[in-house]
């Protein structure tokens, strides 16, 4: 293999790290909520706290789209 050929390589496997974070990320966040709620719900976390502030956008898409509130609360109902 040569140096060109490592190099071309080393993109690829770049770019797909990359592809896979940025597709990712979102469910990450999404999913997340879920063991927030439970932490807090079990007395390890408050309701108050700041940390929530990061689901604020969430929080606006839930008001805003039925679809997405529906399936946000059948999912937080699993971390009861």
């Amino acid at each position: 293999m040569t140096d060109h050929d490592n190099k071309q390589l080393g993109r690829s496997v770049a770019g797909v790290v990359t592809l896979a974070i940025v597709l990712l990320l979102p469910v990450v966040y999404v999913l997340s909520l879920g063991p927030m709620c439970w932490l807090a719900g079990k007395g390890y976390l408050s309701w108050d706290s700041p940390v929530f502030a990061i689901y604020y956008p969430l929080g606006l898409l839930c008001e805003h789209n039925k679809v997405v509130n529906d399936t946000m609360e059948s999912y937080l109902y699993l971390w009861q």
